[in-house]
């Protein structure tokens, strides 16, 4: 029997954005596991064995396990050749400018431009910081803790955990250096401006479903990483450092016409809202500790359906 690909995920992280909008540019049938990374879900023995890196996106289907945003998009080409690649054949001329902007966008390290952006006062954003550096160094201290504590108790798993540690511990040390980070934005600013100019050669703006993109008349994956990269930049504050206001019109009539797709729209729309980053997963997660039970997974559903039911009224709260 035909089963569906699993994607374990998170609302806020980044690369999870870029394989759910896979999944919707592919029009793939998929069901999601919710990870919370704000509350260490990922770091937990039953993921680590899934990931020893602890890291999301993950996706479970028909046996295989395949980590990893780029590979999981890669995946999505293979399941369904009938439908546009999202990243084509390189020796055609779309192909080559496709493989040339993903590189160029990879270049991009949007882990010390975010976590940066939180830490250091130094850049400046037009939003107010959700979180406090003191905040910051908690979100990567305490797992580190809850990791060693594990390493300690699980053999098996002592490996696994230690390279964690140790990856978590290189990337605090970056973050930590504002010089790098700065040094991160001017690689960003650097990027978007040669795609500000390729933009500027696309002739004609179709609607939101139509051609043409940045790389073809098809949306690829240079795109998804494109349209996940200004979603985070303004999600941060930096969109009138970046591409708004004039700065960047190509870029910011591009970000416009992307957030109106329909596969933006179920994919990313709902990772700006403080509602659906930060309440609801720990609400689901809470329940699923306190109610472990098919009577506790009702009152998950129940969860689920008030969210749904009264998120208008909360104007989903974003920051």
């Amino acid at each position: 029997m035909y089963s569906s690909p699993l994607l374990y995920h998170a609302e806020s992280s980044f690369y999870s954005q870029r394989a759910r909008l896979g999944f919707e540019e592919k029009r793939v049938p998929y069901r999601k596991k919710l990870v919370n990374i704000q509350l260490g879900e990922q770091v937990e023995p039953w993921f680590i064995r899934l990931n020893p890196h602890g890291e999301v996106p993950i996706v479970q289907h028909n046996k295989r396990l395949i980590i990893d945003s780029e590979a999981i998009l890669n995946y999505l080409d293979q399941i369904t050749p009938q439908a546009p690649s999202l990243t084509p054949d390189p020796s055609t001329d779309d192909g080559a400018k496709v493989k040339h902007f993903k590189s160029l966008l990879k270049s991009v390290e949007i882990e010390y431009i975010t976590f940066g952006t939180m830490l250091h006062p130094e850049i400046e954003t037009i939003k107010k910081r959700f979180f406090n550096p003191a905040q910051v160094r908690a979100k990567f201290d305490q797992p580190q803790k809850v990791m060693q504590n594990y390493a300690a108790k699980l053999p098996d798993l002592r490996g696994m955990y230690e390279g964690k540690i140790a990856r978590t511990q290189a990337l605090v040390n970056k973050i930590l250096d504002l010089k790098y980070c700065m040094n991160c934005l001017q690689r960003c600013d650097e990027v978007l401006t040669e795609i500000e100019e390729e933009l500027s050669k696309v002739k004609g703006q179709g609607s939101p479903e139509e051609g043409p993109w940045l790389c073809s008349e098809n949306f690829t994956i240079a795109d998804i990483y494109l349209a996940t990269l200004l979603h985070r930049i303004a999600f941060l504050g930096l969109g009138q450092r970046f591409f708004t206001g004039g700065k960047r019109p190509n870029l910011e009539a591009y970000y416009e016409r992307v957030q109106k797709r329909r596969s933006f729209h179920r994919a990313c729309s709902y990772s700006g809202s403080l509602f659906w980053m930060w309440v609801y997963p720990n609400m689901v997660y809470r329940l699923k500790r306190s109610f472990p039970s098919i009577v506790g997974m009702g009152v998950v559903g129940l969860a689920i359906f008030a969210a749904f039911k009264y998120s208008d009224k909360l104007k989903m709260i974003k920051f």
